[in-house]
């Protein structure tokens, strides 16, 4: 409602001294471009009212630059008149804001002006350096965060450029231009190729101003490349295709609104050109047609190739995996069977060895039954006095009741029976010995 506003204060500009209501109007006007009006109420505040106003001078400047850039940007031939005023209303710009920087050296929009000219005159480093100063100095100017990334872009960085398209709308989010920076931000991921995010952007300012058509063409043609750039693809999906198809069918009917019925001069009047989106149109027809019948086609035949070759794949898993499982069960299996093996060796081995020592000279049973036989020998050979006399007085009856050739041996016999006697002794007590 920026007219309403400016008639207003038109209405009651005659009532109120000082250049405040008619600064009000001339910057209302500009803010709308509309450079006639906005002339007129700046030059009436340095004629009538204050000669040295910054802000009537910085006003001026403006409108002679952006009005003489426009122009400059539509490719005037250098060897005419218009040409020629073009400079001439560069150079008033260009020593208006020199003038009001040298009224107050502190004057942030005067300087802005100034980096602005440098801009134009190639000198974008140079640029640079005002705009980060001026930044440093009043960082709540929305105009200085656009023009720091214009200069980016001149100077081919882009990345940079973004960055500082997305902190101006972060820091600004409710400012009046901020459909105006999202539009640089987007032709800036444009650039950098980065279409799906540039399609993104484009479709928040169609629905934030959907009535102007430049934003329309804009869209259209990020739809366009972002379909190209999925085709373009070395591992595209059959959805990849099938997402690309789309974004050419929409960008074909929003060039078809935009070419058909429309001359080029009502094109041009409306910021864009009907010709190119013509052109456009029957581009995106073209690579819609190649892509239904190539890119599709293609896609899914080796979507369906690597189907099968991943349920092939699959399948040698499997039965490699089934494999491994079966070797590993089937050396588990062996070692319990050598381990049940040697358990049953080492039982056999402990049996043959209790089995040895039970038969084995000096064992505990063999010992207990030897010591036993040792004793009734001990009994039966060493008979006690009494039995002794006995046995000797049987054989003096035997004796004596003998022949005579008996008694010739008896002292022999007893000499035997002595040694005998002896021998079992020795025996009995070596035994006693070993035991």
């Amino acid at each position: 409602k920026s007219g309403e506003a400016v008639q207003y204060v038109r209405d009651i500009a005659g009532t109120i001294q000082g250049s405040t209501p008619w600064l009000m109007v001339g910057y209302l006007n500009l803010r709308r471009m509309e450079w006639v009006p906005a002339q007129k109420a700046f030059e009436k505040v340095r004629k009538d009212i204050d000669p040295k106003c910054p802000y009537a001078a910085v006003g001026l400047a403006t409108i002679f630059y952006y009005s003489s850039v426009n122009k400059f940007r539509k490719n005037v031939d250098r060897n005419s008149k218009d040409y020629q005023r073009l400079l001439q209303h560069m150079d008033y710009s260009l020593n208006t804001f020199r003038e009001a920087l040298a009224w107050n050296p502190a004057n942030a929009y005067a300087a802005n002006g100034l980096a602005m000219h440098l801009v134009h005159q190639g000198h974008y480093l140079e640029a640079l350096d005002w705009f980060q100063l001026i930044r440093e100095a009043m960082p709540n100017m929305t105009d200085v965060w656009v023009n720091i990334g214009h200069t980016y872009m001149h100077l081919g960085q882009a990345q940079n450029a973004v960055t500082m398209y997305r902190n101006c709308l972060l820091k600004f989010p409710g400012h009046e231009r901020r459909v105006e920076v999202m539009n640089y931000l987007s032709h800036a991921y444009f650039v950098l190729g980065s279409y799906a995010e540039a399609l993104r952007i484009s479709v928040a300012q169609v629905h934030l101003n959907p009535a102007h058509k430049p934003y329309w063409f804009n869209l259209a043609l990020c739809r366009y490349e972002h379909a190209r750039a999925l085709l373009m693809q070395d591992r595209k999906t059959v959805k990849d295709v099938k997402v690309a198809i789309a974004g050419y069918e929409s960008a074909i009917a929003t060039f078809a609104y935009l070419h058909e019925g429309t001359s080029e001069a009502d094109a041009h009047k409306q910021g864009y050109s009907s010709e190119k989106a013509g052109g456009f149109m029957r581009y995106a027809k073209s690579a819609l047609e190649r892509a239904r019948t190539v890119y599709l086609r293609q896609a899914e035949e080796k979507e369906v190739a690597e189907q099968r070759m991943m349920a092939a794949q699959e399948d040698e898993r499997s039965a490699r995996l089934k494999k491994e499982n079966e070797e590993k069960m089937r050396q588990e299996q062996s070692l319990m069977d050598e381990a049940r093996a040697a358990e049953q060796l080492a039982t056999e081995k402990r049996r043959e060895v209790e089995e040895l020592l039970r038969g084995a000279p000096g064992t505990s049973g063999s010992g207990r039954k030897r010591k036993h036989v040792t004793k009734r020998e001990k009994e039966v050979n060493l008979p006690d006095s009494s039995s002794a006399t006995r046995m000797q007085e049987d054989e003096d009856e035997s004796a004596s009741l003998a022949a005579p050739a008996a008694s010739v041996d008896a002292d022999q016999a007893e000499a035997t029976l002595d040694e005998t006697t002896a021998k079992r002794m020795k025996r009995v007590l070596s035994d006693d010995d070993e035991e």
